[in-house]
């Protein structure tokens, strides 16, 4: 009777040990996983230069009336001036304006009277005086932007921005009006100048080739010293940040971020796969 119980005991084992064996076979553990590392380097295509347009009056619509005739000078300065950019309005703001003077005037007669300190009653009532002030965002674009010599390139970008401002718009200057006077919070303002490649999906595509063949070169070299050879890719993970994971077949369709810089030189695209290689005999 033990002896029946025994061998049962130890067939069961057996039995055990050959399904581990068999998923292990299956598993990640018939795997060679590495990390693929690449980068492209590609020249900007497309420069641009934000500013803005502003004109103030006693009434919204005399403010507007200005910003309209302020932005055909505009369209004709930069027209004759640097044929060579496209001018795009992005869109319109209208804000009162009110008069840093009399804001802070009226700060400190609120901190006095906090104080105990008496007021007279004509400027605790006094309505702090305002204007009304009409924005618009503007940017320049510059095309064929690598068809310049790098010296060439900032020559132009800096005389782009000389004759924008010569013809009235603002650029790179923040507008004290358009500060938030009940908020202590600081908004960074957006770049001055941005470079941008006009085909993103190529320097991806670029990257991405040299990084599988990076991710191969390693897993082949560790395959050899394992004594095994690899055969076909089983997985492959992006691993340029959170979020930007993609299967085999469908890398670079959640990285869609264009692919920019804020100087104006070589733009460059560096990134990292993790790829598993299946291991055959």
């Amino acid at each position: 009777m033990r002896t029946s119980i025994l061998m049962t005991v130890v067939c069961l084992l057996t039995a055990g040990a050959g399904a581990e064996d068999r998923a292990a076979a299956g598993g990640r553990g018939s795997e060679i996983a590495v990390i693929g590392t690449a980068g492209a380097q590609v020249r900007p295509s497309v420069v641009e230069i934000g500013a803005t347009l502003s004109a103030e009056g006693e009434l919204a619509n005399d403010a507007r009336v200005k910003e309209r005739d302020a932005r055909q000078k505009v369209i004709d300065n930069l027209k004759t001036k640097a044929p060579e950019v496209t001018v795009e309005f992005r869109g319109v703001t209208v804000n009162p304006v009110f008069d840093a003077g009399a804001i802070a005037m009226a700060r400190q007669q609120q901190i006095m009277i906090q104080n105990g300190m008496v007021i007279q009653a004509q400027q605790q009532n006094q309505d702090v005086p305002r204007r009304y002030g009409v924005t618009e965002q503007v940017r320049l674009v510059l095309k064929d932007a690598d068809k310049l010599e790098a010296t060439k390139l900032v020559e132009t970008v800096l005389r782009l921005i000389d004759t924008a401002r010569e013809s009235g718009l603002t650029i790179g200057q923040l507008n004290i009006n358009q500060v938030n006077a009940y908020s202590s919070a600081s908004v960074p303002p957006p770049p001055l100048v941005v470079c941008k490649s006009a085909n993103d999906a190529a320097v991806r595509e670029q990257a991405y080739k040299a990084a599988m063949e990076d991710a191969r070169k390693k897993a082949s070299a560790l395959a050899e010293l394992s004594g095994v050879k690899i055969g076909k890719v089983v997985g492959v993970e992006e691993m340029e940040g959170p979020g930007q994971n993609a299967s085999a077949g469908q890398m670079g369709q959640k990285n869609t971020e264009s692919l920019s810089a804020e100087l104006l030189g070589e733009l460059s695209l560096n990134v990292k796969l993790g790829v598993r290689f299946e291991i055959v005999n």
